[in-house]
């Protein structure tokens, strides 16, 4: 597959290609660690209930990415 929508609690987190997934989480401060399987811990932030989740904070990112998008494209 190719392109990955992420969904907490049914609120989008990341929508779009699979090879922008990784420098996306990069770009909001939430990187992939070092040994770490980049699914799980995508899984890890997007799951609500896991300690330490960023959820709201993804949602917020993934908000405020694409309100500055639309509002360039108007």
């Amino acid at each position: 597959f190719d392109h990955l929508i992420l969904l907490t609690d049914g609120r989008c987190a990341y929508n779009g290609p699979v090879k922008e997934a990784r420098p996306y989480l990069d770009s909001i401060g939430v990187p992939v660690p070092i040994n770490i399987n980049p699914a799980d811990h995508i899984m890890d932030l997007v799951t609500s209930t896991m300690p330490g989740n960023k959820a709201d904070y993804m949602v917020e990112k993934y908000a405020t990415l694409k309100a500055a998008a639309v509002a360039a494209a108007v």
